[in-house]
């Protein structure tokens, strides 16, 4: 039977019964797990956004830089686009890694 250990560092320590260690293990959310985790909700709620308001936007465009309704939602459908063809990719790789 082994016991465990949580260090203050985000490691991980198994020791024996008999008091030897047996393996260091780092946490899953040590480094910059957090940093990443926050830009990603950021990304998210400015998509989001921008799908929201994408109406607004659109009149804009053509108001502003005096284009037809085709040139004008251009940006829109290649926003969309990307964010729901690039998903699969996403779940390739996080497949790759076994998660």
């Amino acid at each position: 039977m082994a016991a465990i250990c949580c260090l203050e560092n985000g490691h991980v320590e198994m020791a024996g019964v008999d008091g030897k260690k047996e393996r260091k293990v780092e946490g899953p959310d040590g480094g910059y797990a957090w940093i990443v985790a926050i830009a990603a909700c950021v990304i998210n709620f400015i998509m989001a956004g921008l799908g929201r308001i994408s109406g607004i936007l659109f009149v804009a465009f053509i108001e502003l830089f005096g284009v037809d309704r085709r040139s004008a939602s251009m940006p829109f459908s290649v926003r969309s686009s990307a964010r729901n063809l690039l998903g699969e990719f996403s779940r390739q790789s996080n497949s790759n890694r076994n998660l």
